[in-house]
C-alpha cells in the first residue's frame, strides 16, 4: 500500500476575468461584481481553491491541462488579496499562490449631477390679493 503525501504544485496567480473588473479599464482590478470570476493554472485535474484574504470563498477543479474558473461566493466592500491554492485527491494541499490585490465596491458611483437648464412656473404668484 501506497499513503500520498506529497502535496501538488503550487497554483499560478489569479487572474480577474475582464467581465468581472468593472473599473476604469478591464485590468484595473477594480470590480463592483461582489462574486468575481477568476481563472488560473495549476496542476492538472486537481480541486484549486480560490481563496481571498487566506480564507476559501470559491472551489472548482482544474481541467486536464491545468486550467481554471472560479467564482467567488458574495463578499462586502474593500479590498481583497486573492490567492490559489490546489488539493489532490488524498487531500494534500499547496502552499498558496501569490496573491493578486482586488478592491470591490459594490455600488457604482453616482450619476453627475442634475442641470437644469429650463424651467416653467406652474401655478405662480402674481404678488396680488384675492378678494374673498
Amino acid at each position: 500500500m501506497t499513503i500520498d503525501t506529497i502535496a501538488p504544485a503550487v497554483p499560478g496567480v489569479p487572474d480577474l476575468t475582464a467581465a468581472s473588473d468593472t473599473g476604469t479599464s478591464n485590468t484595473d482590478n477594480n470590480t463592483t461584481d461582489n462574486t468575481p470570476t477568476f481563472t488560473g493554472t495549476g496542476p492538472a485535474n486537481t480541486i484549486i481553491d480560490l481563496m481571498a484574504n487566506n480564507t476559501v470563498f470559491g472551489t472548482t477543479t482544474s481541467d486536464g491541462t491545468g486550467k481554471w474558473t472560479a467564482t467567488a461566493t458574495a463578499l462586502p466592500n474593500g479590498t481583497f488579496l486573492f490567492s490559489a491554492r490546489s488539493r489532490d485527491a488524498a487531500g494534500n494541499t499547496s502552499a498558496l499562490s501569490p496573491g493578486l490585490n482586488v478592491t470591490i465596491t459594490k455600488s457604482p458611483p453616482p450619476p453627475p449631477p442634475l442641470t437644469i437648464t429650463s424651467y416653467t412656473l406652474v401655478n405662480a404668484d402674481t404678488g396680488k390679493d384675492s378678494a374673498c
